[in-house]
């Protein structure tokens, strides 16, 4: 077994070395062994850049560069490439967000979510009882049929804040059309079914900036996370 590396890794030797390494030497559960899952990732900042992580027939695929990122043109939207459509989720972070989660705790429980995607062990142990989040046409690809950009900021945790942005299907990365804003103790309350997406925001635990038409398409993405 491959362990978590302790401390930091650049992205690129993160993503295209030791992830793979990681994937082929663990005991997959059943459910990632039949996995058909696409996962899109774009970190900005020194070190940064873009990645396709592709899982399917038991096996980790890797591609670098962003000639698969969805974009927007002529305000039509459409996946650049082609071949690669059916990206249902892209996750768009800074660098020092992405190492804030995975190595110094930033974010509570939402970071972890979002953290174990990066780590398989991780992710089966998150995803136990709910495997069927990565068989084909399962909930997870429905995603791509929100086509949205929501930006997720934890606040006032004691390791300092922390944001991800979560494009849903294809759109642009540019920047969202929303943005939720909450507290750490109140994000991971509603991670851990605590505390109810319209209980939170009509108390004002959750802000939402931005689209409002996005209020319909929150309890996707919580269902996503939790």
């Amino acid at each position: 077994m491959t362990d978590f590396p302790a401390s930091p890794l650049p992205p690129a030797e993160f993503f295209e070395q030791w992830l793979p390494q990681r994937f082929a030497a663990a005991e997959l559960t059943p459910a990632l062994r039949e996995a058909d899952l696409s996962l899109g990732v774009v970190l900005r900042g020194e070190g940064g850049g873009e990645w396709l992580l592709t899982i399917e027939d038991g096996a980790l695929r890797v591609a670098s560069g962003g000639e698969w990122l969805p974009t927007i043109e002529d305000g039509a939207s459409r996946v650049a490439g082609g071949a690669r459509k059916g990206v249902p989720v892209t996750l768009v972070q800074g660098v020092a967000e992405w190492r804030g989660g995975l190595w110094e705790g930033r974010g509570g429980a939402f970071s972890a979510r979002v953290s174990a995607l990066f780590d398989p062990v991780a992710l089966a142990a998150a995803l136990k009882d709910r495997e069927k989040l990565l068989l084909r046409d399962g909930p997870v690809s429905h995603l791509e049929r929100v086509g949205a950009h929501v930006e997720l900021r934890v606040t006032g945790a004691p390791g300092g804040d922390w944001s991800a942005g979560v494009l849903l299907g294809p759109g642009s990365i540019e920047r969202p059309d929303a943005r939720i804003v909450l507290t750490e103790r109140d994000a991971d309350a509603l991670i851990e079914g605590r505390l109810d997406v319209v209980e939170a925001l009509m108390g004002g635990k959750l802000q939402l900036e931005g689209d409002s038409g996005f209020l319909l398409k929150l309890p996707r993405l919580f269902g996503w996370l939790a």
